[in-house]
């Protein structure tokens, strides 16, 4: 048998695995580009340029963030699983913090789409009914694949954190969920009728729903990956809307981490300081 010993008191290895999910564009990769200890290595599943969050932080602080290298932008897990793999065979490494950016694109898109295309090819061509819409279809076998890929790969992000000491931060969208959904009755009415996955994802979360009726999660498709991803960061945030009090742009947005009926959220270690605090590395853990 093979194990790894660790001590618990070594002050070196202060390592954060930070998970954060709100709104689209309310300014989270802005925020946490701004604030992470420089260099930063920069990961994301979503190909897009980042010129405008970039031009944003010179605006406001006047400086230019100092990167790792490259921009590393990954459209398959498994090349991601082997380039992280191969950090954590380092003693050491020349960046002061981590970042993924994208998750939820990386995991329903990138990944999703990937396993789409695998479980097609595998089908016969006879059994197949409906080809335009066989090509994008996900059974159980796609979702469960997609979760342990991803559980996989969130894994060697939690290790990069805890080996080297550093903050890594991942970043996803959210979303809700609600006990109720809508209809028009025949005579224009709107009715509500029971959302049986409403019950099922809070209480695969363990969440008493009896006292609200929407709920805010992560978005990410399945529920295997979103039933067991929480074990591994140390810290889960919700971003708000950067529009304060009124309706005023408030930047940086602001975060929740102190665990909540209607949100999942999750804060570990020393005590939390205010229920809601800016998104902002330096003032949150400072």
């Amino acid at each position: 048998m093979t194990y790894k010993t660790m001590n618990p008191y070594d002050e070196h290895k202060k390592g954060k695995f930070i998970f954060t999910y709100g709104p689209t564009g309310v300014g989270q990769t802005t925020s946490w580009l701004m604030s992470l200890p420089e260099p930063i290595l920069y990961m994301t599943g979503e190909y897009r340029d980042q010129h405008e969050a970039l031009e944003a932080i010179e605006e406001l602080e006047n400086r230019k963030i100092e990167f790792h290298e490259q921009f590393c932008y990954f459209d398959d897990v498994n090349e991601m699983i082997e380039f992280l793999d191969g950090e954590l065979q380092n003693k050491n490494v020349p960046y002061q913090s981590a970042m993924f950016d994208g998750w939820s694109v990386f995991m329903n898109v990138s990944t999703g789409g990937k396993l789409e295309d695998d479980y097609y090819g595998s089908r016969k061509k006879e059994d197949i009914k409906r080809n335009f819409s066989a090509q994008v279809a996900r059974d159980g076998i796609v979702y469960q694949s997609l979760a342990s890929y991803m559980l996989r790969a969130f894994q060697q992000l939690r290790n990069l954190s805890t080996k080297f000491g550093i903050p890594v931060v991942v970043t996803a969208h959210a979303k809700e969920i609600n006990r109720y959904k809508s209809i028009l009755t025949l005579a224009g009415q709107k009715q509500k009728i029971e959302d049986p996955r409403f019950a099922q994802v809070v209480s695969g979360l363990n969440v008493d729903e009896d006292f609200f009726d929407t709920y805010t999660l992560p978005a990410f498709d399945g529920k295997m990956f979103l039933f067991n991803f929480g074990g591994l960061p140390d810290y889960i945030g919700l971003v708000g809307d950067h529009f304060g009090k009124d309706n005023k742009l408030m930047y940086p947005p602001e975060v929740r981490f102190k665990r909540h009926g209607d949100y999942l959220s999750k804060w570990t270690g020393r005590k939390l300081r205010k229920d809601t605090l800016p998104l902002d590395y330096r003032r949150i853990f400072k």
